[in-house]
């Protein structure tokens, strides 16, 4: 734009650079697609210290529809963050209350048989925004998937849980849960 003498720019990208591969050669640092995903972009976070997950956290006890206060000191977390203590300083500079309460597993825990059948009455804490599959299960990078529009469901986890190639995610929910009655699902915050 600068060279350009504009101060902004409107129309769409595709206008500048048809071909994606070069537009990406030439505005971004990927020289090459992901030999595995065969897609652009980094799946490594490069300030990792962000990362973190908390036993209900946020969430906590909507994994049994008993929605509780965001307990400030969890129980069972993935440790210490350098990012948590950020967040805590950013959410009281913007007023939020410092809550007490502890997460506790019974608020946190439950069994897959009463998630599906919570799904069957559309009850809407059974069916959560992402899904873990259990380790060991499928391939690891086919273990994760969620609702989230820009993020695709992966083929492999479409095929573990013997879904159709257009299966909507509460579809994809319910699949994992008749695969697993008899597991324990965990309802997490991870950040990331």
């Amino acid at each position: 734009m600068s060279a350009c003498a504009l101060d902004r720019f409107e129309g769409t990208f595709a206008e500048i650079e048809p071909d994606f591969d070069a537009f990406v050669r030439r505005f971004t640092r990927f020289e090459a697609p992901d030999p595995t995903t065969k897609r652009y972009g980094r799946w490594l976070n490069p300030i990792g210290y962000w990362d973190w997950w908390e036993l209900g956290g946020r969430f906590n006890g909507v994994i049994t529809g008993l929605r509780r206060p965001a307990a400030a000191e969890q129980a069972i977390s993935s440790g210490p963050s350098r990012g948590r203590p950020v967040m805590e300083n950013l959410a009281a500079a913007l007023g939020a209350s410092v809550e007490g309460e502890q997460a506790e597993i019974e608020a946190n825990v439950e069994l897959v048989e009463t998630l599906r059948a919570g799904a069957e009455c559309s009850e809407r804490h059974s069916v959560p925004t992402a899904l873990v599959l259990p380790i060991g299960t499928c391939a690891d990078e086919d273990r994760w998937f969620d609702r989230v529009s820009w993020h695709e469901i992966r083929p492999g986890t479409r095929n573990f849980l013997r879904a159709p190639p257009d299966a909507a995610y509460p579809s994809l929910v319910r699949a994992a849960y008749e695969a697993f009655p008899h597991h324990a699902a965990a309802g997490i915050a991870y950040h990331f």
